[in-house]
Formats: structure tokens, sequence, C-alpha cells
């Protein structure tokens, strides 16, 4: 398609068009069309920052969160106060106006300050030292990405050192003093509207009979699933890994079979405190690093089981710091030659004297020998194994067809492939068709489960591989059809419902029959403008399609996907792609073309628009087209491409509010009169 597109829009013909299609564009503004639909909502600017709502709700559940997490007691109340709402605001007004004053005054974190602070962080302190484990899990409850929660931290840095600049300094910057007097003494009006439905609904009394009468009418709402109950088999790997045994013969034939792979795999895990000096550090900077390393090893040699604790604290190697110096697993040649010498030739549990390389200064100390080392005692658990899941694996792939067959040829049960592989038959409770998390989560388990077969003719599945090395066979044992819940299972949820509905009449400036009008007529103005002006824009462009098709304009399928686009303008869409392709035609005196082009547009693909519009609104909504047309115009300003949807539903809904407002007056002046 782009490449049919890049060779055609070298046309003068297709110029012209794309010329003239463009116009209503360039009329709206382009970057109107870039925008997204509520990016302009925001309670706050701040030199031309928004502090948009979403930042906002963050910032108020940050509060809860460490209030409950300093184990302070919260108050719901305090959070609907006016006076915490205008302080969280004034909070993020202030943090954005020192954010402004970083970027200009070039204020930096390095990385050894940001692991730093995260290491000495008490959240993630265990018996006194940093614990990885506590860290990732405290990431994981608050849905944190380590990225990044160490941005967020190192902007709080950040923020922390504008902070104590400005309280240190003798001599404050005119820009920085300027910010800081605007953030102390401004003043700002903030006009909050809220209902409170939670405490509507509290008082609210819904009677039972109200209840019986909306289940009664929306029974459709309330259908509970098809459900079954089955019983199943797995055929593992490692259900077959119990019988497989290895003989002493066979594991040292192996060995001997396969000894060059067993070479110079020996493999250390060590921890290491770093401190840090280039090669290329001056003497007297090395000295003093090495003096350092000395202090700390005569305080290792002093107490040994410091060694993690003091890595934590000294060593300038940030991620192996975390984990009290622990740099894992390594084979020869992984490190620096120094380091990998000294630590090659260490016993476990030896710590290492200072150990010079390229970074600088290592204390090292050996935790653990892994692999070759002993000769063939040292591998013979590794080797045992290899061979024993080697030939599980052959089992396996013997076994696994023949269960397929069993289960196919004995459809009727379950038991012989139980008896015969000595699996365990396992049962269900209810489940769902969409409910293949409770049931391995596959979806072609799930598939077969609600088979025909399966459900009428209780037959079992066919073995299904649910993962690698695990196959499944399973049974239906009970099934219950889709059927409406009973009205005692749902009575609570209609209640809840109802209450919802009650608060939100009460809270409407209109009487009761009003707001529930209302409450229908958006639901069928907002199904009719978004169902209508899809629909009317795929038949237009289709249309046009097959107009360019029959008059042989070029490249039909490609203006009729543009005629899709363009139709979403309501009214005048479809005519930029027809009409201009007609001109061209007629200049180019080709009039059977371009005449016919002109009267199929008029005709059918502009008439179809008013066809289709009037089957919807007779159905659903009475939506006149110059509301769409003038919703449109407003609304592409405001939210960029999606006005053309938005904008019109807007423009329909304030035209029903004046219609019930217009209700309300005359209700209430009959009310006078009488």
């Amino acid at each position: 398609m782009l490449d049919k597109f890049r060779s055609y829009a070298q046309t003068k013909a297709a110029q012209v068009i794309l010329a003239l299609v463009l116009i209503p564009f360039a009329l709206f503004g382009i970057d109107s069309y870039l925008n997204q639909a509520g990016n302009n909502l925001s309670i706050a600017k701040v030199d031309g920052y928004k502090i948009a709502l979403p930042e906002y709700n963050r910032a108020i559940e940050n509060v809860r969160n460490r209030m409950m997490s300093e184990g302070k007691k919260v108050d719901p109340a305090m959070f609907d106060s006016f006076e915490f709402k205008e302080s969280v605001v004034d909070g993020l007004i202030t943090k954005q106006l020192i954010n402004n004053d970083i970027k200009k005054s070039q204020f930096k974190i390095t990385d050894q300050q940001l692991s730093q602070y995260i290491i000495g962080m008490p959240d993630f302190q265990k018996d006194g030292k940093f614990s990885q484990e506590l860290y990732d899990k405290v990431l994981q409850n608050n849905q944190l990405n380590p990225k990044k929660f160490e941005e967020s931290i190192r902007n709080d840095l950040l923020i922390q050192q504008v902070r104590d600049g400005l309280q240190k300094l003798t001599f404050i910057p005119p820009n920085n003093l300027t910010e800081t007097l605007k953030a102390t003494s401004q003043q700002r009006e903030v006009t909050v509207a809220e209902f409170k439905t939670k405490e509507y609904m509290a008082k609210a009394n819904i009677s039972e009979k109200d209840m019986q009468a909306f289940y009664d009418q929306n029974k459709s709402k309330f259908l509970a699933p098809e459900q079954v109950k089955a019983e199943f088999v797995v055929f593992s790997l490692t259900s077959i890994l119990p019988s497989i045994t290895v003989s002493e013969d066979e594991v040292k034939a192996f060995y001997k079979t396969n000894a060059d792979k067993y070479q110079n795999q020996q493999q250390r895990e060590a921890s290491h405190i770093l401190i840090a000096a280039s090669k290329n550090a001056a003497p007297a900077e090395k000295a003093k690093a090495k003096a350092k390393a000395e202090d700390v090893l005569g305080q290792i040699k002093k107490n040994p089981k410091q060694f993690e604790e003091l890595a934590t604290k000294y060593s300038q190697d940030p991620e192996s710091a975390k984990k009290g110096g622990d740099l894992g697993a390594f084979g020869r040649g992984m490190m620096v030659k120094p380091f990998d010498d000294a630590v090659f030739s260490m016993k476990v549990n030896e710590i290492s004297g200072i150990v010079e390389s390229d970074f600088g200064y290592h204390i090292i100390k050996l935790t653990k020998v892994i692999g070759e080392g002993g000769g063939f005692d040292a591998i013979k658990p590794q080797i045992k194994a290899e061979l024993i899941y080697q030939k599980a694996q052959d089992k396996y792939a013997a076994l696994a067809e023949d269960f397929s067959n069993k289960v196919y040829e004995q459809s009727s049960s379950l038991d012989v492939v139980s008896k015969k592989f000595n699996l365990p038959i396992q049962k269900t409770d209810w489940i769902s068709r969409n409910e293949s998390d409770k049931f391995f989560k596959n979806e072609a388990l799930m598939n077969a489960l609600y088979s025909k077969e399966s459900i009428k003719d209780r037959r079992n599945t066919e073995a299904i591989e649910v993962t690698p090395n695990n196959l499944i066979s399973a049974r239906v044992v009970d099934y219950k059809a889709q059927s409406t819940k009973p009205f005692a299972e749902v009575k609570k949820s209609i209640e809840d419902y109802l209450k919802f509905e009650a608060a939100i009449v009460h809270y409407l400036p209109f009487n009761k029959e009003n707001s529930l009008t209302l409450g229908t007529e958006l639901s069928k103005i907002t199904f009719s403008n978004v169902l209508g002006q899809g629909i009317i824009a795929i038949a237009q462009g289709t249309l046009i399609g097959i107009g360019f098709y029959i008059f042989n304009i070029t490249d039909p399928i490609f203006w009729g996907v543009v005629g899709v686009l363009l139709s979403f303008i309501p009214i005048v869409g479809s005519g930029l792609v027809f009409i201009p392709a007609a001109l061209i035609a007629i200049s180019y005196q080709n009039y059977t073309a371009g005449f016919g082009i002109l009267l199929w547009g008029a005709l059918i693909v502009a008439n179809i628009d008013n066809v289709i519009r009037l089957i919807i609104n007779r159905k659903y909504a009475n939506t006149h087209p110059i509301v769409s047309i003038v919703g449109v115009i407003i609304g592409i300003p405001v939210f960029g491409v999606l006005g053309l949807v938005l904008g019109p539903l807007l423009i329909s809904y304030f035209i029903l509010l004046i219609k019930i407002y217009e209700s309300e007056q005359a209700n209430a002046s009959n009310e006078i009169e009488k």
C-alpha cells in the first residue's frame, strides 16, 4: 500500500486531490490533531507545565500510603477536607517550581550517591544491613520497577539538594530568590465540586419490590455462564523421574567419555570490597585509596563476620555493595587478571590481602567452589542428575504417544490410563469457559473441555500439551448450562446499584423523572453518534472506492480508505475526495468519468449519510447533522482528532440539558399557576 501511495503521489492528479484533502486539516490546525483528549484538563499550571488530575490523585494516595506505613491512624474525613486538598496542590506546585530550578541550575546526583542512599534506606534493612530480597519485595508490592523507583529517588535527592543549598547559602542567586519568594508568598484560589454519593447511599432505602422489578426487567444482565466439573490426569516428565535409576558404572562411563566437557569448568562464588582508584590516578590519590583499603582490611581481620556489613558500608562497587559485596558465580578468566589469580588460589571462607587492579584495591572473600576441583567425586552428583534427566526425557518421549492413544481409545473413562501409567485422577470444582486461569491457563484445553464430545458424550479430551513435557487429558463429569442467577444471589449487587443510581439522581439539579430521562437519552445519544459515525464513514468510503473503480480512477482502494477517514467529518468529509477527483477528470476532458463521479458522489455517497443517520436516529436518538458538524468544528481544537467523535457528543449533551432545563422550568411554572 505504501509503495503504491509513493508512486501515485508523484502524479499531478494525486497531488491536486491530496492538496484539497489537506485543506480542512490546515484550517483546524495540525497541532490540534496531535493532541489527545484531556490533555488540557489540569488543576494547575506552573511555567507552562500542567499538573494533571492523575498526578494530583497519585499525590493523595502517596500521602495515605506513607501515613499507613508509619503506623499513623488514617482518618478518611481528612482526605475529604478542603485544607488537605489545598495543601496537596500547593505541594505539587512547589515541587514543580523546584524541578524547574533544578533544570536551570544543572544540579546532579551521581550513581554512587544514589546507590549509597538506597542502601541506607530503613525500608530495605534486615538485621542491620541492606537486603536485596526485601528491596525486590517492597518494589513488587508497590508495583514499581527498579528503574522508575531509582528515578523517583534521584529526583527527591535533587529536590533536597536544592533545598539544602538554599538554606546554607549566604548568597542566593536572583533567579533562586525570585522563585523561592514566589513559592512562599503566592496565594491560590481553588474551586472544588463534590458529589458525596457514599453518604447518600448509606441513607438510601431501596425496597424489595424495587429490587425485584429491576431484576425482572434486566434478567439478561444476571446470566451465569455454562460451567463444568471435570476430572483429569497429568502425564509429565516429573512423574517419570522417581522411576529412573542410574548406576555408579554408568556415571563413571559418562565421565570418562565426556572428560573434556568438565575441564576448566570450575566456578567460584566470591564477595569483595572495592576502594576505587583508577590506574591513571595521581600517586597521592592512589596512596589515599590504598590506606583506606588497609584500614577496612584491619577491621575485617578483627572480626571476619563483619565482611558483608563493611562491604555495604565501604565498597565503591554499587551493584555488589547492595548485596554485601556478593559477585555471584564466575569462571576463570571472567575477572581482571590480578583479581582472577587471587580468587582462584584461595580456599573457601579465606579472605585475601589487598589486591590491586585497574579499578582500585580489592579485599576478596571466597564463599564457594562450584564444579570440578575434587575430581570425579566432586562432579559425580551433577553427572548423575544429568543422566537421570536424560533417561526421563527418553522415556517420556516413548510413552507420550502411548498415553495419547490410550485416552483416545478408552475415551469413556480415565481409569485405564490412570492404572497403566500410575497417575492419580484429579478433580476440579465448577469452572466456566473463561476461567482458564483455574485450569492450567490453557485455551486449547478449555476449548476441548467445552466441545460437544466432552459435554454431551462425556468423552475424554485428547492429550493436550499445556506446557513442555506436560500432557493432560480431562473429562467432564458434570455440566450446568447458561442460566439466570437467582434473585437471592444478586440481590445485594442490585441494591448497591440502585442506591448509587439514587445518589446520582439526588445530586442532579432535576426531578427524578427528568434525571432518569437524562441518563436514558445520554446513553442513546452516545450509542447513536459513535455507531452512526463509524457506519457512515465505512459506507461512504466503500462507495467512493466502488465509484472510482466503475469510472476507472486510479487506486480506488486507496481512495476508498482515504474516504473512510475523511467521512468522519460530517456532511463535507466525503466530498473532499470525490469532488476534486471529478474536477481533475473534467479538466483532462474525461467528461464521462468526471460527471459520472460527481453524480455518483452527490446522489449515492452523500445521500447514504442521510439514509443511515435516519435509520439510526429513529431507532436510537435524534441528532441533526448540523449538530454533528458544529461539534466537529468545536471539538477538534479542544480534543484533537478525538474531537471528531467527542465534539458532536458534547454538543448533543448540551442540547439535551437545555431541553430538560426547559422542561423543569415549564413544570415549575405550572406548579406556580396551580
